[in-house]
């Protein structure tokens, strides 16, 4: 028997190893991911209590970013008028047509790839109306009462 078992080692020893070190690897894998700063980061991006959560379906369209801005602006005469690079590597891009009356939402993602979050019209030309005072709080300890307009 010792020798059937030798013999087994002998000739299978690399793949059974090979199968161990994987092995461990996704245990220090799946550990570092709730015990590390990953558990920390995914933590800090938790809902509140009181938020609900929804699984909808979600259509996106997408292309490259290059794709993305030039059909932007020659169907729909958008152009991106704000922009924003996140932590993730991901950038946002808010695109506006001259008039106000369309708007689309773009994410470009790390991959390469630009994706349409939300678009849309708007008859009144509203499409995009920036907040002309934007007023944050000095101290968020204190409670205030909002003032009228953008901040209730």
């Amino acid at each position: 028997m010792k020798n059937k078992l030798y013999e087994l080692f002998i000739r299978y020893g690399t793949a059974a190893g090979m199968v161990l070190v994987l092995m461990l690897l996704a245990v220090i894998a799946g550990w570092s991911l709730y015990s590390g700063s990953g558990a920390a980061y995914a933590s800090d991006r938790l809902p509140p209590e009181h938020f609900t959560s929804k699984t909808v379906p979600f259509y996106l369209v997408c292309s490259t970013p290059t794709e993305m801005r030039d059909t932007l602006l020659e169907v729909h005469s958008e152009i991106a008028i704000v922009a924003g690079w996140l932590d993730t590597g991901n950038q946002w891009l808010l695109y506006v047509s001259e008039d106000n009356s369309t708007m689309s939402f773009v994410v470009h993602k790390l991959d390469g790839e630009a994706c349409i979050i939300w678009s849309g019209n708007s008859a009144e030309n509203n499409a995009f109306v920036p907040n002309p005072d934007p007023q944050w709080p000095s101290d968020v300890l204190t409670e205030t009462t909002p003032e009228e307009g953008w901040n209730q």
